[in-house]
């Protein structure tokens, strides 16, 4: 009946044809509702117990339990559902809940009592807080009403709201079932293939309503600087409202601050002291500007800078240059300008001059006359706020650029100052004046940071230049320090939880395991600094900051990846594991019984071989037939069926025609415009027929945002598979299913932004098929160990040899203590395999990054290997690989230099690595059962208590557990010294049988994420990719989203990432540096606004996060590389050096012995 407490469904989504249910290890569920007591009473319903209080709980509280055998984790939002809250509660539970419920819930369930009185304000209130979980957040979600009689109805709104959830609907009522409810839920998970809600995708929305919640409540942080010091207290009295009879008697060398409510907005308001023609020490404006900024978190969002009456002077303009050379040039966006007016000026608007100056050191600049409203001043404040998106100057942008700007100043010292001579005369030769001015420019800049860093005695240059070239390479070691200590402590504590030691880890235990490696680091930091004094305290508190980030980053994400392999090891490994254990141990058992019935023939050895492989064979046929087989997946297939439902009609040559999108040279073909042109008829097919003819509609920033959309893309879809553990968990069609959701979503969100167009189906399709080519191995390779691992017609055939060896004890009438301890032995055999491997793989990474010369070191010296790798294999499409997809190709290039170190060092090195691991081994294992023997004599234990005192011993090295002997019957062994002498009799023989296994191939052996290939690639490669708008050089800052600009040593020929001359065809001879030294100009985004070279920012968008440092210091590799690959690059980008392209002759007598020697001197 229409009262029955079921689910229906319409539109159910399409699920695999003679597919087998899909068993989720633990289902997430969030409820939302508006009333405590209803929210925690269907919370209870479904736990079958009173998990949750119906009196004012937390807002988000989570429980997880077993419900019917199954593990469930339920969040309860009992408000979130009321339409009167505030923004920032909405925003802060929304973030609540999907933390809980990472990586997403399964089902949301929304409750409501049949006679709520939902408006139209309810509804819409409804569907935004679903949608800020996801796009596809309806197919999740379940709406629940509560009844107390059969014949009650929803209203309108409620059905509308059902509607929208295609149908799902559940009646909850008194005699209500909740294992019929259960099924309810299964039913919708069923539905969604498995698949969980990708809430990370909206993270991006809730962040935006945080920062509009946050604008209204967060307080500005203003700072007001100038040489006046009567002036800057005029302001902040006037803009504080304070009363002018209030002392002033201040130093001018004193940072102020002060905090107060005006026109609605909480100001923080700082004075700082004057920076020019000052009194105080460049290390006193260090500190007073360090300060200032602390005293601003998270930073400063303006700067007034307050100038006295008058036209701008000399001494003004070198005001704000002192303000840009103590700050850097970031400084720009956050700067204002306020002029000072007398009272009986009038005017408005600045002059040319004036207006000239502005722009070129801040982002505003007014007159203020003393009857100014404070309140339009305020708007003008946030004004320059909004323009900047909320951002502020921070301590970091402030440190990092202090680093960035003494690292060009000692590199550019390195590079010129031995040849200065020279360098001036042939320079002087090509640009003449330019350079001249250039060059006095910088040798200006060097006296007066030489002077100031009190760096005279000519002795301690060289000692200065080398402690700033060693500073990257030791900040390299100190992160490869906290890193890999802390691979130790993964291992050691996934040991652990998977022979069942520990059921959850706190962060304070990983701060713990890892404080004597933080502490050498720290001693090694204090060292460091000791040995160069020279080296400034910006840059030294800049180094302390990122090595305290980097291990509160390490301590937090092995948290949580330690807790959610504590989930995955609670369920369905847990079932598998068990059920392995079972087969194992009962052939245990019924070889027992055969050898008792046998024993009379224990001298007949043919006769007890004859009897046990017939027993074998008819056991193992059993439990195959008896056990799921896990069959040979192919993904490609399972990538096509997935594509047939998000495309019910997909043409068989669809899959015929798949491009690889990793190697297109365009993606015009993949995109069409947002909006018609207007034109119809035959006026359309002329304009799309002169598209094809004249080129691209793509101008080369999309061409270059949808590269970096289609390798960020990839690289979090190599992330999610590490995450899905399948060596362990098995192989699965809805991981397929949530790798191309996620895909799927990705491009939406790019669509989304302010680009011109979409793409077409086929952007999708070659996309997915691309990235599941490229890691289809990855599946299979992992896929293939959990077979190896888990199918019993496999692991069973190389275990035939050790049952037999136990079989012959049973029948040769051996005690139990004997043949226990042979099981004990076998059963460590392949934990110790695992363990050996994986600690070799450790300590072999640890090994090259001290003896393999391109792995030592910082990444611009890994980055100097590379690039002279391709230039010695003058490769033209490896070239192209690392010009636009770096991260691939370091990836690339290290699994090669690994994989070749141990075949070149196995003999010498490697495999002596493994046996003194699998020595250690033995030698603690030997340690842990005497031990045991130890504490079961002193306190009268039994063999369980020898057991399992033997096990825990070995939790932190071995994945060796009390359950691994499950159903071995055992309880007749009290003879512990004779148990102990047989493990130290076989333990050898078993030590042997895993030697003679070893191979320079061992690696294959591993879980991907512990091989040594990918040990080190996490570590180089875990820093900044973004790449220049220019020229596609790679940022080089060590840290990923970091703050401040991006930036790099030395700039590439613009030409070789496809650049060219505005209605020619000419590439582009152009370098970066250069470019911005000179005053011409450049057109971003193909369109005709001309944006000189120097003021480069002002195009916004990308341009506007660059450093780019005026400098004729140029790499001559890059040239050597377009002279040798100039008609690879023509046919490339199908355009040519000639015209303003073409090569200069300088460039051609570049060799390729000069190229390599040029990034031995300038990359360290």
């Amino acid at each position: 009946s229409s009262t029955d407490s079921t689910v229906s469904v319409h539109n159910p989504a399409r699920r695999r044809r003679g597919s087998n249910p899909i068993d989720i290890p633990n289902m997430r569920i969030v409820v939302l509702g508006k009333d405590v007591s209803v929210n925690s009473g269907v919370g209870n319903f479904i736990l079958g117990r009173s998990a949750f209080e119906s009196e004012s709980p937390p807002d988000d509280h989570q429980c997880c339990e077993r419900v019917r055998g199954k593990h469930m984790t339920l969040i309860n939002c009992p408000h979130l559902l009321q339409h009167n809250l505030s923004s920032h509660h909405i925003t802060q539970t929304l973030r609540e809940c999907v933390s809980l419920s990472h990586p997403g819930p399964h089902v949301i369930i929304l409750i409501f009592k049949h006679d709520d009185e939902c408006s139209r304000e309810d509804q819409e209130h409804v569907h935004m807080i679903l949608n800020s979980f996801s796009d596809s957040v309806y197919e999740h979600t379940l709406v629940l009403t509560t009844h107390d009689s059969p014949h009650t109805h929803v209203n309108d709104i409620i059905q509308e709201i059902i509607d929208k959830c295609l149908n799902k609907h559940y009646r909850l009522e008194r005699n209500s079932s909740p294992s019929e409810f259960k099924e309810t839920l299964e039913n919708i998970v069923q539905m969604n293939s498995g698949r969980h809600l990708m809430c990370e995708e909206h993270e991006e929305s809730l962040t935006v309503m945080q920062q509009t919640e946050e604008r209204d409540v967060v307080k500005l942080n203003v700072v007001v600087c100038g040489s006046d010091r009567r002036l800057k207290s005029f302001i902040s009295k006037l803009m504080l409202n304070e009363s002018s009879r209030r002392s002033d008697k201040r130093s001018d060398c004193v940072l102020m601050k002060r905090e107060m409510e005006v026109c609605g907005s909480l100001i923080n308001l700082l004075e700082l002291p004057a920076l020019f023609n000052t009194s105080l020490s460049d290390d006193e404006l260090t500190r007073q500007t360090l300060c200032c900024l602390s005293l601003c978190h998270p930073g400063a969002h303006v700067f007034l800078l307050i100038v006295p009456v008058g036209p701008l002077t000399d001494e003004h303009k070198a005001e704000m240059q002192e303000m840009h050379r103590i700050f850097s040039s970031r400084i720009r966006n956050h700067m204002m300008i306020l002029i000072m007016q007398k009272s009986e000026d009038t005017t408005a608007e600045l002059d040319d001059v004036t207006q000239s100056v502005i722009k070129r050191y801040a982002a505003q600049g007014h007159f203020f006359h003393p009857n100014t409203q404070v309140s339009t001043l305020l708007e003008r404040i946030q004004q320059t706020v909004e323009d900047n998106r909320g951002a502020s100057f921070t301590t970091q942008t402030f440190l990092d650029e202090q680093m960035k700007k003494m690292k060009d100043e000692e590199t550019k010292r390195k590079i010129n100052l031995p040849e200065c001579e020279e360098c001036e005369k042939g320079k002087q030769e090509e640009t003449g004046e330019q350079v001249k001015l250039l060059k006095e420019e910088r040798e200006d800049q060097l006296n007066r940071r030489t002077t100031d860093m009190n760096v005279l005695p000519q002795s301690h240059a060289a000692e200065q230049i080398t402690a700033y070239s060693k500073l990257e390479t030791a900040y390299s070691e100190w992160s490869w320090t906290l890193r890999s200590a802390m691979l130790e402590i993964e291992n050691k504590l996934q040991n652990k939880i998977f022979s069942d030691a520990t059921d959850e880890i706190q962060e304070t235990d990983l701060k713990t395991e890892l404080k004597e490696k933080s502490d050498k680091v720290e001693k090694s930091m204090s060292e460091f600094f000791e040995k160069y004094q020279d080296i400034s305290i910006q840059m030294k508190t800049s180094l302390e900051t990122k090595i305290k980030e980097l291990q509160e980053h390490i301590v937090i994400e092995m948290k949580r990846k330690l807790n959610e392999i504590i989930i995955q090891h609670q369920d369905l490994k847990k079932e598998m594991d068990a059920q392995k254990t079972h087969h194992e141990n009962t052939l245990f058992e019924r070889s027992k019984e055969l050898a008792l019935k046998l024993k009379d023939k224990a001298n007949d050895e043919d006769s007890l071989k004859t009897e046990f492989d017939l027993f074998w064979d008819e056991s193992v046929k059993k439990i195959i037939k008896e056990t799921s087989p896990i069959k040979h997946i192919d993904v490609l297939r399972d990538v096509k069926e997935v594509l047939s439902d998000f495309y019910e009609s997909v043409h068989v040559d669809t899959w015929n025609n798949i491009s690889n999108i990793f190697t297109v040279q365009s993606y015009s073909d993949y995109v069409k415009s947002k909006k018609s042109s207007g034109f119809t008829g035959p006026a359309k097919n002329v304009l799309k027929a002169a598209q094809e003819k004249f080129g691209s509609v793509l101008s080369k920033e999309d061409e270059t945002k949808i590269r970096t959309l289609i390798t960020d893309v990839s690289y979090h879809i190599d992330e999610m598979i590490k995450s899905f553990n399948i060596s362990k968990m098995g192989y699965n069609i809805s991981y397929i299913q949530q790798l191309t959701s996620y895909i799927k979503k990705r491009i939406r969100r790019y669509e989304g932004r302010p680009v011109k167009y979409v793409f077409r189906r086929e952007f999708f399709i070659d996309l997915v098929f691309s990235i599941f080519t490229r890691v289809e191995n990855t599946f299979t390779d992992q896929h293939r160990m959990f077979r190896e691992a888990r199918d019993p017609d496999l692991y069973l055939k190389k275990k035939r040899g050790e049952y037999y060896s136990v079989f012959q004890k049973y029948c040769h009438g051996a005690t139990s203590a004997a043949i226990f301890g042979e099981i004990i032995c076998q059963k460590l055999k392949e934990p110790i395999e695992q363990s050996v491997y994986k600690q070799t793989a450790r300590d072999l990474a640890d090994e090259m990054r001290s003896n393999c010369p391109s792995l030592r070191g910082n990444r611009s010296n890994l980055e100097k290997h590379i690039l002279t790798r391709l230039a010695e294999e003058e490769n033209f499409d490896k070239y192209m690989d690392y010009i636009h997809d770096p991260r691939d190709h370091f990836k690339s290039f290290i699994r090669d230099e690994v994989s070749q170190y141990i075949r070149d060092q196995f003999s010498v090195s490697v495999e002596l690595k493994m046996s003194q691991n699998i020595e250690l081994l033995q030698k603690k294992i030997m340690t842990a059962a005497h031990e045991s023997t130890q504490h079961v004599e002193e306190n009268r234990g039994d063999v369980d208590v020898w057991l399992r005192f033997f096990t825990q011993k070995l939790s932190d090295v071995l994945i060796f557990s009390v359950k691994d002997f499950s159903g071995v019957n055992h309880d007749d062994v009290d003879d512990f010294k004779l148990l102990e002498d047989v493990i130290r009799k076989e333990l050898p023989s078993i030590m042997s049988d895993i030697r003679s296994r070893f191979n320079s191939t061992f690696p294959v052996n591993l879980e991907y994420k512990d091989r040594a290939d990918e040990i080190l690639i996490d570590h180089f490669c875990r820093c900044c990719w973004v790449q220049c708008p220019f020229c596609n050089a790679t940022c080089t800052n060590t840290i990923p989203n970091h703050d401040g600009d991006h930036s790099v040593p030395f700039h590439c020929v613009n030409g070789q990432n496809g650049w060219f001359y505005k209605k020619t065809t000419n590439l582009s001879i152009n370098i970066c540096t250069s470019s911005v030294a000179g005053d011409g100009y450049f057109y971003p985004n193909a369109s005709d606004d001309k944006v000189p070279w120097r003021e480069y920012r002002t195009a916004g968008g990308v341009y506007a996060e660059w450093s780019i440092t005026p400098d004729l210091t140029e790499l001559p590799y890059w040239k050597w590389f377009v002279c040798r690959f100039q008609k690879d690059l023509e046919r490339h980008y199908n355009r040519t050096f000639q015209g303003q392209g073409k090569i200069p002759d300088e460039w051609r007598k570049i060799t390729k012995k000069e190229a390599i020697e040029s990034l031995d001197k300038n990359l360290e």
